[in-house]
């Protein structure tokens, strides 16, 4: 629960499918007059390949929170992988949540499904009793498969029923698709066997049947009645209109809603609901249709629809491709916010995603999408263009206000890039309008595109940096090695030519009795404590180098106190001993030469500042140079 609006989540692919969208939109317009929101958890495809592109799709089911969520609704029809359903439903149980399965039967669940038996049965039933058939046909889907070997149980049972025979001459195999269907009735006419009747387990057998036998030179319905089953939008557009049995996912939601209202309140429910089918009379058995839809309409709709399909493609893909150009957050940020094609969506992406040193092809969270998200962009008009951090638990920003205030579903959609998540995307649509639902497939593959291709390359990059540090930088030091130093020493020059320079040149005192007692790793540790002391100790904007195994060089372009310098570094080096508790100490000879007269020769600056530093060392020893 979210404020006090009870949180239902609906499992679903493929958001914008005519029977899903009918289904989300009478199931919230029921359940929001009972203080409910609905949250739709989207894959664009049914998850049925097993591709690592799948699983990264899949990954929108981690985003269900059960401490908000009250109810669970799988759409198992529409999510046909198994082990996903499972996940889902496992993780609902665990944390006491109902779970509502939509057209499958799982233990421990509410199961709501069609009951398509009844409804075939209601075909097969009006083609004898009210067009008086005795020779009927079965074309029946994939052999072995449920659905098409209860159908065909259905057939036998009613003929039997009305005392027709049945032998296995009467039953053909069109697979549940058109080909095979229509092979299946040029089969019966090649062998003069065509019946009075074509019973089919599905529509598409039905529409393609029907072209079959008019191919045949057989009439329909007048030589042969052909009849479908599922009731889906094309059986209205075919000449004639077919006779079949509509699973109305309306009904389905209105039932569902109801079921939402109980189990909310009481457990003591039913565990097992049927609804069932809608038979509909049409031409294609000799009745007339129930009802009549504007082909013109209609093809005027998929006409738009298909261009405007394209021209959003052709914007999509140019903004993919601006995205992998970015080089930061707020560059994409900025590049998002296009209200021409991203309206009513929030976009929100896992830290990890907007690091560029992690590598894009790991997941470097103990969850799917971690614990820090960004918001890149917020269909919230007065936060676009902004970068905004939320917590996983947040979902999106403003959670509270946008569910209490909002009575349409949000719809969730993973981001990601093959199995490895980026994000996720919600959709925020004001209305049921089929072309904003479609546009959610299209417009997360595109951000999949562009925000994969934005973090590879900026990984690129990186590696592009890290390599030129190892050749430019010493590894033990983090200072410039003579290559590096050497490469930028000429822009160095340029920027200071002209002004004073000082150079300052250190030299670590008994390097060889630390390796000779203590050993080399001891002598890494001084050498890396004076690296410490000169960097520290030169001011920002100094180019400190590794001049050799225990020197250490530093060229300084701005006036600077050369005396405070090196007592700069002498109290580092002591400080380091207090704190070391090293059984040797460290020390260093420092040797600072200031060039006054605008000239930076490197060779001179070396030279001058290693006599001083000699100075030094032998002053140490009790020499004195005068």
């Amino acid at each position: 629960m979210i404020g006090k609006n009870k949180i239902i989540a609906l499992c679903t692919s493929r958001v914008h499918d005519a029977a899903c969208l009918d289904f989300i939109h009478e199931l919230n317009d029921r359940i929001v007059k009972d203080d409910c929101r609905l949250f739709i958890y989207n894959t664009s495809s049914d998850l049925f390949w097993n591709t690592p592109v799948e699983d990264g799709e899949a990954r929108v089911f981690d985003l269900i929170d059960h401490s908000v969520v009250d109810a669970v609704i799988i759409f198992s029809e529409k999510l046909k992988r198994n082990s996903v359903v499972d996940h889902i439903i496992g993780s609902a149980q665990k944390a006491g949540k109902p779970v509502l399965v939509l057209d499958g039967h799982y233990d421990g669940c509410i199961n709501l499904n069609f009951d398509y038996e009844e409804g075939f049965r209601k075909v097969v039933r009006h083609v004898i009793e009210e067009h008086k058939v005795k020779k009927l046909h079965f074309i029946a889907g994939i052999k072995g498969n449920d659905f098409s070997e209860s159908r065909l149980k259905v057939f036998k049972e009613t003929l039997e029923e009305y005392g027709i025979p049945f032998d296995d001459s009467c039953v053909s195999y069109g697979d549940f698709w058109s080909v095979p269907a229509q092979q299946a009735v040029f089969r019966l006419a090649d062998e003069n066997r065509i019946p009075e009747a074509i019973v089919c387990a599905n529509d598409v057998m039905a529409i393609a049947a029907s072209a079959a036998l008019e191919q045949r030179g057989f009439k329909v319905p007048r030589d042969v009645i052909v009849t479908g089953f599922d009731g889906i939008e094309e059986i209205n557009f075919s000449v004639p209109k077919i006779t079949s049995c509509l699973c109305s996912y309306k009904d389905m939601a209105e039932t569902a809603a109801k079921l939402i209202k109980d189990f909310c309140s009481t457990e003591k429910i039913q565990r097992t609901y049927y609804i069932e089918p809608r038979f509909i009379e049409s031409e294609s058995c000799g009745c007339s249709p129930s009802s009549l839809i504007s082909v013109s309409d209609y093809l005027n709709s998929v006409n738009d629809r298909f261009y405007r399909f394209q021209d959003e493609a052709r914007s999509l893909s140019v903004l993919a491709s601006k995205m992998q150009d970015c080089g930061t957050a707020e560059e994409l940020s900025a590049l998002l916010d296009n209200k021409e094609i991203l309206y009513d969506m929030t976009c929100i992406l896992k830290d990890e995603v907007l690091d560029e040193s992690c590598q894009p092809r790991e997941i470097h969270s103990e969850t799917a999408f971690g614990e820090k998200l960004h918001v890149v962009l917020d269909f919230d008009n007065s936060k676009r263009g902004m970068i905004v951090q939320i917590d996983i638990k947040q979902l999106f920003p403003d959670i509270e206000h946008t569910v209490e205030s909002r009575k349409f579903p949000v719809v969730f959609n993973a981001l990601s890039f093959l199995d490895i998540p980026l994000g996720y995307a919600c959709f925020f649509y004001n209305d049921f309008t089929p072309d904003n639902y479609i546009k959610i497939s299209q417009i997360v593959s595109y951000l999949n595109s562009g925000i994969s291709g934005f973090r590879n390359m900026r990984y690129q990059k990186y590696l592009g940096k890290q390599i030129e540090n190892i050749y430019k930088y010493d590894s033990l030091t983090g200072l410039y090695n003579r290559l590096g130093f050497t490469k930028d020493f000429p822009a160095f020059k340029e920027k200071y030519r002209g002004k004073v320079i000082t150079a300052v040149l250190a030299d670590l005192d008994g390097l060889k009795h630390i390796n000779d007692t203590y050993g080399h790793d001891e002598g890494d540790i001084a050498i890396k404590a004076l690296a410490s002391a000169l960097k520290s100790s030169c001011p920002e904007g100094s180019i400190c180098i590794r001049f050799g195994g225990d020197e250490m060089f530093a060229v300084i372009g701005e006036e600077c106190d050369p005396a405070r310098i090196k007592a700069d570094m002498y109290a580092f080096i002591e400080r380091f001993n207090e704190a070391s508790d090293k059984p040797y100490e460290v020390s260093a000879s420092v040797g600072i030469y200031t060039s006054d007269d605008g000239t930076i020769d490197f060779e001179e600056l070396v030279r001058k500042s290693d006599e001083l530093m000699y100075i030094d060392k032998f002053r140490k020893k009790g020499i004195d140079f005068q």
